[in-house]
């Protein structure tokens, strides 16, 4: 029988070029990988579909390589902006921004005070327009003063304007209290709060005072505003003017209970000081005088003067009266900027 000659090799081993007993095994490097002499020995050939993966591997190495230097170079292009470069809205996106706050604040104003049961919203009208009405009618019976103007017109002008005033100063006196959860919002401020319910007392007395106005003018009681733009100019010192007070109420009121009670009196006192009811020129000497360093007189003869053909501006200083504006309202934001500090969030 004739024997089979020795075994040269594998065909794998013939493909790759060595022999498993041509070449002797030689110690692996650690981690089971071969070492650098192994793989430079000229009896170890790499075959070329090892060449072709360890040559993609290493193009795809350096590939990593250079996007991830490009990215170190050009870091800046991916992040964003320091905090020293972002950009500030301008006056009209800030005056935008403070319009929407406040309107939203009005709106929940409304809810809280009003809600939407019974007649809801309609109090807003109602309540001044009611108070207006009585005082209206306890001087119906009244003759004019000197044939001039008619008591009942006096009234309806001079005390639903003042009834703006006092609802100003007597709602400022528990803005803070009644809204300290808004103040988590960094978008809602104290005079925001502030200028809202004055704002809020300012449509409703309006509508109110255009309901009676209406009313008196078709009963012939009065005539239709004989200088309007010198009545709204009168209405709107009276506002501001309320508005300084009660933020200074506000910024004194917070944590000072003894002040907090003095509001109230202290719009009771101011009736009869503020001259809704009667001209100046009705008040006789020496009173007058004195009476005049109050500035609330003055501002209800500017709007005496815009409703009505016979009034005069004699006792009326524009510049006086606007003075004491711009004070008391500068001395309220120094209020509002102080109470800030003394705000505690629990």
């Amino acid at each position: 029988m004739r024997s089979n000659p020795p075994a040269t090799g594998s065909p794998l081993e013939s493909r790759v070029g060595f022999s498993a007993k041509a070449e002797p095994k030689r110690p692996r490097a650690p981690g089971g990988r071969q070492s650098t002499l192994e793989q430079r020995s000229p009896g170890f050939i790499v075959p070329p579909i090892v060449r072709r993966r360890l040559r993609r591997a290493l193009t795809s190495w350096q590939a990593s390589i250079l996007v991830l230097w490009e990215a170190i170079i050009k870091v800046e292009d991916y992040m964003p902006n320091p905090p020293s470069k972002v950009s500030q809205p301008s006056l009209g996106q800030a005056l935008a921004i403070q319009m929407r706050v406040i309107g939203a604040l009005l709106m929940r104003e409304l809810h809280t005070r009003y809600g939407r049961e019974n007649i809801g919203y309609l109090w807003l009208v109602l309540e001044p327009l009611m108070l207006g009405s009585i005082i209206s009618l306890m001087h119906s019976g009244q003759t004019s003063h000197e044939g001039e103007i008619n008591p009942v017109a006096i009234t309806v002008v001079g005390y639903t304007i003042f009834i703006m005033f006092r609802g100003i100063v007597n709602r400022a006196e528990g803005t803070l209290h009644a809204n300290l959860p808004l103040m988590y919002h960094k978008m809602v401020g104290v005079f925001d709060l502030a200028f809202s319910r004055a704002v809020l007392e300012l449509a409703g007395t309006m509508m109110a005072f255009m309901i009676l106005l209406s009313l008196i003018i078709s009963i012939g009681y009065a005539t239709y505003p004989y200088r309007p733009l010198l009545l709204i100019a009168g209405i709107a010192y009276i506002f501001f003017f309320s508005f300084g007070i009660s933020l200074i109420i506000v910024g004194g009121t917070h944590d000072n209970r003894l002040l907090e009670r003095m509001v109230h009196p202290f719009t009771y006192f101011m009736i009869p000081l503020s001259g809704a009811f009667y001209q100046v020129i009705w008040v006789p000497q020496p009173y007058r005088d004195w009476l005049l360093y109050n500035p609330f007189p003055q501002m209800f003869e500017l709007v005496r003067y815009g409703q009505f053909e016979t009034a005069t501006l004699e006792y009326v200083n524009f510049t006086y009266i606007t003075a004491w504006t711009l004070v008391l309202n500068f001395l309220g934001l120094l209020a509002v900027r102080a109470v800030k500090r003394r705000i505690h969030l629990s």
